[in-house]
C-alpha cells in the first residue's frame, strides 16, 4: 500500500480496521485466511483481529483455532499484549484445542521468559482444558503480583471439575476478601 498504488497506507489501516468491525458484527469468517499477513505488517490491529475472532459463531472454532495458532506460529516478534489478545480468542474455544495446540500453550504458562500477563492467559486455557500443574499454580500465586492472582483463580476455577486439588484451593482462596468477590463472580458466570 502507498500513494504508487492510489491509496495511502492510512487509508489502508483504516480500510482494514473498518472491515473487521464489519466482518465482526456480521459474523462472517471471510477475513479469517487474511488475519496472518494482516498482523504480520500491521500488528497493531491485534486487538481488532481477536474481537473479530471472538464474534465469530462456534461453528468456526476450529479454523480460528487453527488462525490462531498460525498467527502466534509465525517468525514475528509478538508483545505481550498481542499474545495475550490472542490468548484471549481461545478462551472460547477450549473444545475446539487440539493436543498439539494444548502443548503450545503448556509453553506459554511454563517459560518463565513470558510475561506474566500471557502466562496467566494460557493457564486461563489450560483451566478449561482441565490440564493444570498444581505446582505451577502454586508457584505462580506465591511469585507473581497480586494483580494476577484473580487470572489465577479463575485457571483454577475452571479446572476445578477435572482436578481434585482445586476445591481445597478456591477454598483457602475465601480467606482473601478481593478472591471472594472474584468466585462469586466466576461462579455467577458459570451459572447463566
Amino acid at each position: 500500500p502507498g500513494p504508487a498504488d492510489g491509496i495511502s497506507k492510512d487509508e489502508v489501516h483504516f480500510r482494514a480496521a473498518q472491515a473487521l468491525v464489519r466482518l465482526a458484527a456480521g459474523k462472517s469468517p471471510t477475513a479469517l485466511p487474511h488475519l496472518k499477513p494482516l498482523l504480520s505488517r500491521s500488528p497493531e490491529k491485534t486487538s481488532l483481529a481477536a474481537n473479530y475472532l471472538m464474534a465469530l459463531d462456534a461453528e468456526h472454532a476450529e479454523e480460528i483455532c487453527k488462525c490462531v495458532f498460525e498467527i502466534l506460529d509465525s517468525d514475528r516478534f509478538f508483545t505481550a499484549w498481542e499474545t495475550t489478545w490472542l490468548l484471549r480468542v481461545l478462551q472460547q474455544y477450549p473444545a475446539s484445542i487440539d493436543q498439539g495446540q494444548a502443548a503450545k500453550l503448556h509453553e506459554y504458562s511454563t517459560n518463565e521468559d513470558q510475561e506474566p500477563i500471557v502466562r496467566v492467559e494460557a493457564l486461563k486455557i489450560s483451566g478449561r482444558l482441565g490440564s493444570l500443574d498444581q505446582l505451577l499454580i502454586r508457584r505462580l500465586w506465591n511469585s507473581l503480583s497480586p494483580v494476577y492472582k484473580p487470572d489465577l483463580l479463575a485457571s483454577v476455577f475452571f479446572a476445578r471439575e477435572s482436578a481434585t486439588w482445586c476445591e481445597p484451593f478456591l477454598d483457602a482462596a475465601k480467606e482473601d476478601a478481593i478472591c471472594v468477590v472474584v468466585l462469586r463472580h466466576l461462579e455467577n458466570e458459570h451459572a447463566k
